[in-house]
């Protein structure tokens, strides 16, 4: 019995021992501990809380929790009983997956995203809020040196390619579908860690954005694998990035490959896990031949390192 039920009995002053007060004694210890409010009706509820998802991604395997800028925040949401919630922060919807019967949300944060509270609009039965709190994380900058100086001040004729490429990758990025293809991650190459997410770059001396992948350098034409399965949403041969590709893994789970020298997938294209998306090249804005990679959630691209199994 817990402490709440003992001083609901105690409360109530029965003494008597004989058998009918025994027995309305204990129907009325079920109905003060069934109480809504009471510690008791709350077991269950507290029992099904997870400290890791045991569906998906695994923060046991496959998925690093890190609620800072350029993280994730994964957010509880509810019990599994409850219809399926829509979610969405900053009217952009997020990822919502079952753990060990509860519903909870992978949200993805922005690298400009201050510390603080923030809440995630939930619908389920009802429309409701809740929260959840984003810590501080201080990035590293890095200084760069490109040889083809057009891609660190582009000239006036190629602005309005560049324009139109940021609204079609911009495009790509906010995609969202409602089936779910990735159940975990791989690294889609075997390289050397040339460049963290986060940095603060710096070209040829001048400021320029925020590192928004993780960089993978290997030989020219080493084959890049999908991490997980996934759609073509996008291909194209960009002023910065290069040849790319990006695969739609649902619910705005979304990948991107730049700077490749090859590829032969096609808009449209299902890709299984482990299939070859391209060539590892040195298109676009590069020092050098290598991969960059990057991992979007909710329209935001997260560090791409939360994604990968952890060394045992």
């Amino acid at each position: 019995m817990s402490g709440l039920c003992r001083l609901r009995y105690k409360a109530a002053g029965f003494r008597c021992k004989s058998y009918r007060c025994l027995v309305t004694i204990a129907l009325l210890t079920a109905l003060l501990c069934a109480w809504p409010g009471s510690k008791a009706a709350a077991t269950e509820e507290t029992a099904a809380r997870p400290g890791v998802w045991t569906t998906g991604f695994s923060n046991g395997f496959s998925l690093g929790i890190d609620a800072v800028p350029g993280g994730v925040a994964m957010v509880d949401i509810g019990p599994e009983r409850l219809p399926e919630p829509t979610v969405t922060w900053n009217d952009k919807k997020v990822l919502v997956q079952k753990n060990a019967g509860r519903w909870q949300a992978l949200v993805g944060i922005p690298l400009t995203t201050k510390p603080g509270q923030y809440e995630l609009s939930v619908f389920s039965t009802v429309e409701r809020q809740t929260t959840f709190r984003v810590k501080n994380r201080r990035y590293p900058a890095q200084e760069l040196f490109i040889s083809d100086t057009s891609k660190v001040t582009p000239p006036a004729a190629a602005l309005q390619r560049i324009n139109t490429e940021r609204q079609r990758m911009s495009a790509a990025r906010q995609s969202w579908r409602t089936d779910f293809d990735a159940a975990m991650f791989r690294i889609p190459l075997q390289g050397r860690q040339s460049s963290q997410f986060g940095l603060r770059r710096i070209y040829n001396g001048k400021p320029g954005n925020r590192h928004t992948g993780l960089d993978l350098a290997a030989a020219e034409g080493t084959p890049i694998v999908a991490p997980a399965a996934g759609r073509v949403i996008e291909v194209g041969d960009f002023y910065f990035n290069g040849l790319s590709v990006f695969v739609d893994h649902g619910q705005g789970l979304i990948t991107l490959y730049s700077h490749l020298s090859d590829t032969d997938v096609s808009i449209g294209d299902q890709l299984k896990a482990g299939e070859t998306v391209g060539l590892v090249g040195s298109s676009g804005r590069v020092t050098g031949p290598h991969l960059h990679w990057s991992v979007g959630l909710n329209g935001v691209w997260v560090n791409p390192e939360l994604f990968l199994p952890r060394d045992p």
